[in-house]
């Protein structure tokens, strides 16, 4: 068994090892199974209540790239597995949130017996085994990966399965099922995730060491890996080294008390957070019990933990990333089984062997509570919530429009959230290449993100300001929304003549043709605004019926640089009545809402007539 291992965990004894893991009650199984279908329906409850966040809209959006992007690369940087099953799964489930989520939920499952059956292996009986479970199901950070449509529910399952395989095999080497197991969860974490290869670096080299007939178990699945890190890892070094979202390094005891908090309250309970000291002091005790005393296999599984967790702080020391923990997903439900299980089996006395985990998993679970309530009662994203948006697009936009979107996760929101038929949603945003929008006459929609830096007018938007005629400037939370319309074929129908000391529109267009209601009707004004500085001015154009109600609205504020010409975008509300529709112009202060007088032709109220647009119905 090779030097240090001479006592193995399979040997039976009254030390609580495998001899009182025989002879499982289906009674166990039946608990089990209950556990198992109770959290899977509270897991799919309000599945889509919460916003999706920035990487999920990443999953979606590559699940609409090419099987071989996804497979080569193509799909973040990330190893492809996962997003090869999305991919499969929404070509039959759809992209809506609740179907994208609930592959996740499904994954998250099968955590809660490979739990149990590996605590019961590790020497903790039918009491650890089952505490085991409790723990890794209620556990507030594997809670709530289940309920997102990203990889951090299967990575939970992968590194159980691995430590089960890894143990059976250590304790029955002829049990040929133990070493599939372990070969293949070991290939499928490599290709799910790079930190699955920190945390199973210990025991792999463990199992090379001591174990010489489980070598090909280990060898085999990373030299099938070998491929995948030569095709990406220049790409991931680059990456990592040019990431610039100003992320700091943390120091040793930051990084420390920042997983068990986060492992023990959940990712939601920051620094401040009441029940985040409770965690962190629970896991710190329950630890410290699990490793007083270690047995093989589970030193080789301890390892596994450790070597990962001090790994990634060697790396984040050179590369700072954010939501570290989420990356050492595959240590969590590990260390709940691992401390479980050493806890159940650190006394001799059944009472205290049960009391004890029990208290322990009681208190994890207690303390992560709070997190996990919220998730379902509070949106914990409001300002990042693209639903208000998908709604407006719904309701505004045509099939035949243009949504540009700057990144992918943009993409990915507007396919869960907007209906069939939907406009096209382009990324990346080259809208004025081969057939541009202004040539093909149809509107364009963009959701400027602001939370970034924001556009400020410039990039993708300065060339549509300069190309199209803004419609809309709306905003909802980080994002504004801006509509553009081409410019079509316009009647001039008039030119005021008047003083230079004294503001005055000086001429103005209107479309030639009928305008669809839902479309935006284009008008064209030129200002001469004389003596008045255009500082704080607004134009103001107005749509209104035969009875003088409005029926449209649209403000500008004047662009001196443009010598007061301006082409105002008047969204004409879906549902407008075919019809004539008189058109009104005029300016006013944007601090107080006074109307200034517009020159000649004025009405009473300050407005100018400018005459009729048609309306007509769409087809």
């Amino acid at each position: 068994t090779g030097p240090g291992f001479s006592a193995g965990v399979g040997a039976p004894g009254p030390d609580g090892g495998p001899g009182r893991n025989r002879g499982m009650k289906p009674g166990e199984r039946l608990a089990i199974l209950a556990l198992a279908l109770g959290v899977f329906g509270a897991r799919v409850h309000r599945l889509d209540f919460q916003p999706l966040w920035f990487d999920e809209g990443y999953t979606l959006f590559f699940a609409t790239l090419p099987w071989a992007s996804a497979s080569a690369g193509g799909a973040e940087p990330h190893p492809p597995l996962y997003f090869l099953l999305f991919k499969l799964w929404t070509a039959g489930a759809g992209f809506d949130p609740f179907s994208a989520r609930y592959l996740s939920v499904l994954f998250s499952i099968l955590p809660i017996p490979l739990a149990w059956a590996l605590g019961r292996r590790l020497g903790g009986g039918p009491a650890g085994g089952l505490l085991a479970a409790l723990a890794v199901a209620f556990n507030p950070f594997l809670w709530s990966h289940a309920r997102e449509a990203r990889m951090y529910s299967l990575l939970p399952t992968l590194a159980l399965g691995f430590g089960l395989g890894l143990v059976g095999a250590w304790q029955k080497p002829e049990a040929g099922r133990y070493r599939r197991l372990l070969a293949i969860t070991l290939l499928a974490g490599l290709y799910t995730h790079y930190f699955f290869g920190l945390f199973a670096l210990g025991p792999a080299l463990g199992l090379t060491l001591f174990r010489p007939a489980l070598r090909p178990a280990v060898v085999l699945p990373s030299l099938l890996y070998l491929p995948w890190v030569a095709w990406a890892a220049p790409d991931l070094l680059r990456g990592a080294g040019s990431r610039g979202e100003g992320y700091e390094p943390l120091g040793l005891l930051e990084y420390a008390a920042g997983y068990l908090r986060a492992v023990g309250a959940g990712e939601g309970c920051g620094p401040g957070c009441a029940q985040g000291p409770l965690g962190v002091v629970l896991l710190l005790v329950g630890t410290a019990a699990g490793l007083t005393r270690p047995r093989p296999p589970a030193v080789l599984l301890w390892a596994g933990v450790v070597g990962a967790l001090s790994l990634g702080f060697l790396l984040q020391l050179k590369f700072p990333f954010g939501g570290y923990v989420r990356l050492q997903s595959p240590t969590i439900p590990l260390l709940l089984t691992l401390t479980l299980a050493a806890l159940a089996g650190a006394v001799g006395r059944p009472f205290l062997r049960t009391l004890l985990p029990a208290v322990f998993a009681a208190g994890l679970m207690l303390t992560g509570l709070p997190t996990t309530v919220r998730e379902y009662r509070e949106n914990l994203r409001p300002l990042e919530d693209y639903r208000p948006i998908a709604r407006w697009l719904a309701a505004a936009a045509w099939p035949d429009d243009l949504v540009l979107c700057d990144f992918p996760w943009q993409v990915g929101y507007l396919l869960a959230y907007l209906p069939e038929p939907r406009p096209k949603l382009l990324y990346p945003p080259n809208p004025f290449a081969g057939d541009p929008p202004f040539r093909r006459k149809t509107e364009v929609w963009y959701p400027a993100y602001q939370a970034l830096g924001g556009t400020g007018g410039g990039g993708l938007e300065g060339l549509l300001r300069s190309r199209l005629v803004l419609a809309e400037n709306r905003w909802f939370g980080n994002t504004r929304l801006l509509r553009f319309a081409p410019l079509p074929a316009q009647t001039r129908w008039g030119r005021n003549e008047g003083t230079d000391s004294t503001p005055r529109l000086v001429s103005w267009a209107l479309p030639a043709a009928p305008v669809d209601a839902g479309r935006t009707a284009v008008v064209g004004l030129e200002w001469n605004l004389g003596a008045v500085p255009a500082d704080g001015l607004k134009a103001f154009v107005h749509l209104a019926a035969a009875d003088e109600a409005i029926v449209g609205q649209a403000d500008l504020p004047l662009d001196t640089q443009a010598g007061g010409r301006l082409r105002v975008g008047l969204p004409i509300p879906a549902g407008t009545p075919a019809g004539e529709y008189r058109v009104w112009a005029g300016l006013y202060r944007a601090e107080t809402g006074e109307r200034l007088q517009p020159g000649p032709g004025a009405t009473p109220d300050r407005r100018v007539p400018l005459g009729t647009v048609t309306v007509s119905r769409p087809e």
